[in-house]
């Protein structure tokens, strides 16, 4: 906290009655349950989403793909595995949608774990005539359409990805053959009327009909609940913070993902990909000793680690 946060923080006048660092059990972050011992340096926040048909819990499914990888602490709220790719220490955590549910997440681990990089994984909605069903989008910033964000910070304040790791992503997208876009997300915290979609029984009021529209003009290539929470909180505390959503449908387009097959050689391993999209990535990466979900993750870790000037 700087000088300027000190002072403030003397003139709460509550600071006698709230945790500093927040609330914890036996030692541990209460909402976690996490030791920060055993938390990596590069954390991967994904969501429980019955729409990404996850064949278990996403944390330990991803953790699977790591060496050495195990469950380090599970809550009535969240799920966290760590493991290795390579040298990088690499910890995923699994938890409920959105931006309050993210920042519960955040604060625990910005307040006790000197992990540097965080990075959402998981599906989104397509905003955009671009993207397709089973594209994948890499956030280079985020619309601040929801509430927790303007909590901490004016909603003028920029929420601007690390470019350290929208390159590589960017990167890996390329290596692996994959259908992917460089664009600006869109976070709300509503799924429904919010982003443009009727709600119980067709509920719509005017502006509502015009939300898709209104950022489809101005590029926004895809909408989610917690990539401005993901770029946010880590850019304000001084750390890296990045998304990447593949699209399960569009908004502009009638067309679904055809196939709920999940695409084992892509990015989350564990999202909703059409089938075309699944033929092609089998394609291109045929004959690769690793599947290409290592080769994702190594490539925002370790090239990550190696453009970045501050931790």
């Amino acid at each position: 906290m700087t000088d300027a946060g000190d002072e403030l923080y003397r003139r709460y006048r509550y600071a006698a009655n709230v945790p500093r660092r927040g609330l914890l059990i036996d030692g541990k972050p209460a909402l976690t349950g996490i030791d920060p011992a055993r938390i990596g340096d590069y954390v991967i926040v994904t969501v429980r989403d019955p729409l990404c048909a996850y064949e278990e819990d996403p944390a330990q499914q991803i953790a699977a793909q790591l060496r050495d990888g195990e469950l380090v602490a599970r809550t009535g709220m969240f799920t966290t595995c760590s493991g290795y790719y390579g040298d990088a220490h690499v910890s995923v955590v699994s938890g409920g949608s959105g931006s309050p549910e993210a920042e519960l997440i955040l604060h625990e681990f910005l307040e006790n774990t000197a992990a540097s990089a965080y990075l959402r994984l998981g599906g989104s909605g397509g905003m955009h005539e671009a993207v397709r069903p089973g594209d994948v989008v890499i956030s280079r910033g985020a619309v601040r359409d929801e509430g927790m964000t303007r909590a901490y910070v004016a909603p003028s304040f920029p929420a601007a990805a690390s470019p350290e790791l929208v390159l590589a992503l960017a990167q890996a997208g390329e290596e692996l053959g994959a259908r992917y876009h460089v664009g600006i997300t869109r976070s709300s915290d509503s799924d429904f009327c919010g982003g443009g979609r009727p709600s119980v029984g067709g509920y719509l009021q005017p502006p509502h009909l015009e939300v898709i529209d209104y950022y489809r003009r101005v590029g926004v290539l895809n909408g989610d609940r917690e990539s401005a929470a993901l770029i946010t909180l880590p850019l304000l505390f001084g750390r890296r913070g990045g998304t990447a959503g593949a699209t399960a449908f569009s908004r502009r387009s009638t067309k679904r993902a055809r196939s709920t097959a999940t695409c084992t050689r892509c990015p989350t391993r564990s999202t909703r990909w059409g089938s075309s999209t699944t033929r092609r990535c089998s394609q291109r990466t045929a004959g690769r000793s690793r599947p290409p979900s290592r080769s994702w993750r190594r490539s925002w870790t370790t090239r990550s680690t190696r453009a970045s000037t501050h931790r």
